[in-house]
């Protein structure tokens, strides 16, 4: 049986300032240190609200049978899934804009793979993914709508509208970036 979970704490400060590489290894590292343990106790999440705030939840405590706890999200999809899906890490800060790294990183990846579904994932699943997928819209249809369009087709779909309050500037920076 599967368990996803992520590190998570209010305002998880916890990548803020490290490289991807860094980050990697210390993924790797703690799921090793989780590996180690005869258990591990984790917060079962039962209901959650649109903003990613917990409103209810549960502790579980998971004994060992004998296979890991934890893998990263790149070791398992190297392991489990290596024949379906390829693993990308393009990661972006919480409350922050994507910089010309991840829009450069997403080009080079819709490149190599025009057709493919792409899996995304934030804390929220509303900010950083809408911001994501509206980038992921414009590279893969080059120009075809407004700018105001792409960001209508983000909020039609159930992304976050991005012209209010805290976005307002990140779409900014996003129209920078795709040279709107």
């Amino acid at each position: 049986q599967w368990i996803s979970f992520n590190l998570f704490e209010p305002n998880f400060p916890y990548n803020r300032t490290k490289d991807r590489e860094t980050i990697a290894a210390q993924e790797t590292q703690m799921c090793q240190e989780i590996n180690n343990k005869p258990y591990v106790d984790i917060l079962h999440i039962t209901q959650k609200g649109r903003t990613g705030c917990i409103h209810k939840s549960e502790k579980l405590r998971i004994y060992r049978s004998g296979t890991p706890f934890c893998l990263t999200e790149e070791q398992l999809i190297k392991k489990y899934f290596s024949k379906s899906c390829i693993y990308y890490r393009v990661p972006l800060q919480d409350h922050c804009a994507p910089d010309d790294l991840v829009f450069e990183s997403l080009k080079k990846i819709i490149k190599k793979h025009p057709r493919s579904w792409i899996h995304l994932h934030c804390k929220g699943g509303v900010g950083r993914t809408s911001l994501m997928l509206l980038l992921i819209d414009i590279l893969k249809h080059k120009h075809s709508f407004t700018f105001k369009e792409y960001v209508q087709r983000q909020v039609d779909r159930g992304g976050a509208n991005l012209w209010k309050g805290k976005y307002r500037e990140r779409l900014e920076k996003v129209k920078a970036l795709t040279r709107f």
